[in-house]
């Protein structure tokens, strides 16, 4: 028995520090006034940058997180890239060498793009066996726990970041709004589903939901101002331009709205399901559809400029320069696409499905795919 004891034990400690990871991250960071702080780095959701890049790329590094995944992005503050996974947990590494510089693990499924604001990371975690959710705003220069707040219903779709407040929006349709010290500002039930992710437009904070409805909520009281039905469901999350509101829905249909008096400027029909954000650049709005048709489309008049069949399945947001647009394809690959002509250019075969919306910073390309595979490339000119 002894002897068998003296052959367990070993075993048994290395199984219990395997399970107790450290669950901290603690960085010496500078303030960065660059930084790509949230999905799509702006309250009204913007994917475009007007520079000029290349198609080929080299790989930087190649890491894995513990668990899937969804449509979020990365996030980048100074030297440390910012990334969640399904499994509750939210990574920071060194984005040039890739790294592992902390992490923060909760119990539930984190499927939010993390926010940063100066030395603060914020990220909501969706419970699994309770329709409640967890925002924890958390200092990463002390390494410590700002504030942690449960509310009820799930949020899933990713949070907006304005005016030094956080803005959620939950799964059963509930909009909350906390500063940074995690006290309840308001919260304001909408009685709808929903799986829009949400955008700041002016005053008021937009979304879609799965009755087909646009809803427009005051962003300093909650209450509403607008809501109007336009189409069906809208899985697409709400981009803004100028005055402009831009989505899709369930059909496919791709809507200019003005945000103003609601009207609808123009309609574009793109004949299949639409999950991503739409991107707008000065002059054109770019979507993609699962059935693996992109789009270039004229602001002006919902005009057709271009049409690309990938013949695989775009849900991912994609990157757009003024050059080239970088799309994650589910069909295990990135295309880069010729601005200009819709041309795919060059294709990056991957491991599995491209889950990860792409970021640029510093000029390097972040980006992830299934089994929680995060890479990094740099750019070659």
């Amino acid at each position: 028995m002894g002897l068998l004891i003296k052959k367990i034990l070993p075993v048994l400690i290395l199984l219990i520090l395997s399970g107790c990871a450290v669950t901290k991250i603690k960085l010496s960071v500078k303030a960065d006034n660059n930084a790509y702080t949230s999905f799509g780095n702006d309250p009204g959701r913007n994917f475009y940058s007007a520079v000029q890049i290349s198609d080929s790329v080299r790989l930087l590094w190649s890491e894995s997180v513990n668990g899937n995944f969804s449509h979020s992005s990365a996030a980048v503050y100074d030297e440390y890239l910012f990334v969640s996974d399904l499994s509750g947990r939210v990574y920071a590494f060194n984005a040039l060498t890739g790294k592992k510089a902390g992490m923060l693990k909760s119990s539930g499924a984190v499927y939010t793009t993390p926010i940063l604001d100066r030395f603060t990371v914020c990220f909501t975690t969706a419970l699994i066996n309770d329709n409640k959710s967890v925002l924890t705003i958390y200092d990463f220069d002390a390494g410590q726990i700002k504030a942690e707040k449960t509310f009820e219903g799930k949020s899933i779709t990713n949070l907006v970041f304005d005016d030094q407040k956080i803005f959620i929006l939950t799964e059963n349709g509930i909009a909350y709004c906390f500063d940074l010290n995690g006290s309840l500002l308001w919260e304001r039930s909408t009685g709808r589903n929903t799986h829009s992710t949400p955008a700041i437009i002016g005053n008021k904070i937009c979304f879609g939901n799965d009755k087909g409805e646009i809803i427009l909520l005051d962003k300093n009281s909650g209450a509403q101002l607008y809501s109007k039905k336009y189409g069906s469901v809208f899985w697409s999350g709400i981009t803004v331009k100028d005055n402009f509101i831009f989505t899709a829905d369930e059909t496919g249909k791709l809507f200019m709205i003005d945000s103003q008096d609601g009207s609808v400027k123009w309609i574009y029909k793109t004949n299949s399901r639409v999950n991503m954000n739409p991107v707008c650049d000065n002059e054109n709005v770019y979507v993609g559809n699962l059935k693996g048709d992109f789009y270039s489309i004229r602001i002006f008049d919902g005009t057709l400029n271009w049409k690309t069949e990938t013949r695989g399945s775009l849900s991912a947001t994609p990157f757009v320069t003024d050059n080239i647009i970088i799309q994650p394809d589910l069909n295990k690959k990135i295309l880069f696409i010729d601005r200009n002509n819709g041309v795919i250019r060059k294709e990056l075969f991957l491991e599995g499905r491209a889950k990860l919306s792409p970021i640029i910073f510093d000029d390097k390309l972040f980006i992830g795919y299934d089994n929680g595979v995060l890479e990094a490339y740099e750019f070659i000119y």
